[in-house]
């Protein structure tokens, strides 16, 4: 029986915690970018992890 890997939301998270204050305070976009893109790529990492997400229910 193997184990499964779940993506955590905690980067999604920090993401929208940016951009809200991107509404109120002047930020530099490049790290909003950059938060965003590490989101992306540990989501789909955890997919591989995950046997490619066969076991999570997103390809049901």
């Amino acid at each position: 029986m193997g184990t499964t890997c779940t993506p955590s939301n905690s980067e999604r998270r920090a993401e929208r915690a940016i951009s809200a204050l991107s509404e109120v305070e002047a930020i530099n976009m490049a790290g909003l970018r950059y938060v965003n893109r590490l989101s992306d790529h540990l989501f789909v990492l955890a997919r591989h992890l995950n046997d490619n997400g066969a076991a999570d229910g997103a390809n049901r």
